[in-house]
């Protein structure tokens, strides 16, 4: 028997073999229901193996660090771009449920720009102003781009974007979740004095009151 018999002979004995561990281990399981135990258990070995290799722990505790420092920044941008359409009175009302949520920092933050918001001329755009409006994306979206970093070591993936496409798209991150958060805050603080105003009916106040929390997801 020649080298290359015995070579071919051998592969398709490994072959033959891995395919007899895969034999119910729901490895071609088109839904999660069709694993089986012995499955799940090579599934669960492989999570355990895959944050042990990618420092999973190290890495989530360093993007909380780095989202933590741009949360200030990120309110400080909130609060400017809120102003645009409503004026600092109207804006603390509107917040003013977030005292049980946000840390005391948070609403200090968010109180000294209201008060700047305030000495500011209505409808005025000064050079510090937008200065420090683009400051505050720009500090806030760092922690946009620690998520883009822990998501590429997730999937084993290295950064090909460009460094102006990389800050363009976390800025645009940014600027959605902040337009997002005040779409929230429009939901929250002013729809129960819209139904006031408005004296629907019982059956219809609550209806809206249970539907605006799916209708912001």
């Amino acid at each position: 028997m020649s080298k290359k018999t015995t070579d071919d002979a051998y592969e398709n004995q490994v072959q033959l073999e891995r395919r007899a561990e895969r034999e119910g281990r729901g490895r071609n399981a088109e839904w999660p229901s069709q694993i089986p135990s012995r499955g799940w258990k090579d599934v669960l070995w492989r999570v355990f193996a895959e944050v042990k290799e990618d420092r999973v722990m190290l890495i989530a505790a360093g993007a909380a660090f780095y989202l933590l420092l741009a949360l200030f920044p990120a309110l400080a941008a909130f609060v400017s771009i809120y102003g645009f359409v409503a004026d600092p009175q109207t804006i603390a009302e509107h917040i003013s449920f977030l005292g049980g949520v946000l840390p005391s920092g948070g609403l200090d933050i968010i109180g000294s720009q209201l008060r700047s918001l305030a000495a500011q001329r209505t409808g005025a755009l000064s050079f510090g102003f937008i200065f420090g409006l683009a400051v505050a994306l720009w500090s806030a979206s760092n922690g946009i781009k620690t998520l883009f970093e822990a998501m590429n070591i997730a999937y084993e993936e290295s950064e090909k974007r460009s460094f102006i496409h990389l800050n363009l798209l976390a800025l645009g991150f940014t600027l959605g979740a902040i337009l997002i958060g005040i779409g929230f805050i429009v939901a929250v603080g002013i729809v129960p004095a819209m139904l006031a105003l408005l004296n629907l009916g019982g059956w219809t106040e609550a209806l809206v009151r249970i539907f605006r929390w799916p209708m912001m997801l």
